[in-house]
């Protein structure tokens, strides 16, 4: 049994990385440890490609966040498992620019993606649970629609076979650091003893928090610590979707950056339909220059051949009262 860790964004560096991760594995087994918002597109249906290419068992652990292309990762898992706080978001296969091509390529992912869910899922209860229709979801003729499903809806539609329930005492005896550094929490969980002086300090009485800070100081510094290097880092994603679309709307982009504003799927959609209709005037604009060079080229033939009729007729008086024409002059 081999375990391969996948945590945040699905890009084509980390979908390499991955591949070869996955091809290196021998014994029949694949465990995936998953926490990750999605990606891009392409990229992620290489990794999806990947996975069910893999000859043998494959088993998902979903560690927070199983969204947009991690859903498909449990729809193609022989098992899956969750923790009880993670999160799933369902929705259709999207990307930034969308060409003729791209948005046939689109089309059939999206095809083979709610084929997959159907398969997967108990699509009456989602339906419920979604207030909309599984095709509807899927169809690319419409707007992107997110349906956020907690762990427990998840395995009520046969999303996840399983979850793993983590009570706050085993959540705060699990070193924040080692999570970062991509340790398996469910496992963690499992064979981690809870030290006593965590055990003493939580309780199920309220406690706020400048009494926390006050009875136990090092677990308040761990909190803020964990929370600090988790917004810092929420905050250059943040800020770095918006930078994507700078050259679409500068004034959005600034407005969205300083507002605080977080970069949605409705602002993605937004800035491509922006970026598609300027490309489409771009493209109007050079057809309308052609026609004018044309329509000037034709006024100008036309006003070559009504002074060719001037001259003939200029010359005909010219030689009715006996004036010499140029014309004359130059032949003789």
């Amino acid at each position: 049994m081999a375990k391969v860790t996948f945590y945040g964004y699905i890009s084509d560096t980390s979908v390499k990385e991955f591949i070869q991760e996955v091809d290196t594995i021998e014994d029949g087994v694949l465990d995936l440890a998953l926490n990750t918002s999605g990606g891009g597109v392409f990229a992620g249906y290489g990794m999806i490609q990947c996975f069910v290419g893999f000859e043998g068992e494959k088993n998902v652990f979903v560690h927070g966040n199983a969204s947009s292309m991690g859903v498909e990762f449990l729809c193609r898992a022989d098992k899956a498992t969750a923790l009880n706080v993670s999160q799933f978001v369902v929705h259709r296969a999207d990307d930034y620019w969308v060409d003729g091509t791209t948005r046939t390529i689109l089309v059939n992912m999206n095809k083979e993606a709610e084929k997959a869910f159907r398969a997967k899922v108990d699509v009456d209860k989602f339906e419920k649970i979604a207030g909309m229709t599984v095709k509807r979801i899927f169809d690319t003729d419409q707007e992107q629609i997110d349906v956020v499903l907690t762990a427990k809806q998840a395995k009520s539609i046969g999303l996840i076979d399983k979850i793993v329930d983590l009570s706050s005492k085993q959540l705060a005896s699990i070193n924040q650091e080692l999570i970062a550094n991509s340790c398996d929490p469910i496992e963690a969980a499992k064979v981690q003893p809870l030290n006593e002086p965590i055990q003493e300090q939580l309780n199920d009485s309220e406690m706020t928090l400048t009494e926390l800070k006050a009875k136990h100081p090092d677990l308040h510094t761990q909190i803020f610590e964990a929370g600090r290097y988790q917004g810092v880092e929420s905050e250059k994603e943040r800020a770095a979707a918006w930078i994507e679309f700078l050259e679409v709307d500068p004034a959005a982009v600034r407005e969205g950056i300083q507002g605080d504003k977080p970069m949605t799927q409705l602002e993605t959609a937004k800035f491509s339909k922006k970026y598609m209709q300027s490309l489409a005037k771009l493209e109007a604009n050079s057809a309308d220059d052609l026609d004018t060079s044309s329509n000037d080229e034709k006024e100008d033939e036309g006003e070559g051949e009504g002074n060719e009729e001037t001259a003939k007729f200029n010359d005909s008086i010219r030689a009715k009262l006996g004036l010499t024409t140029k014309e004359t002059e130059d032949v003789k």
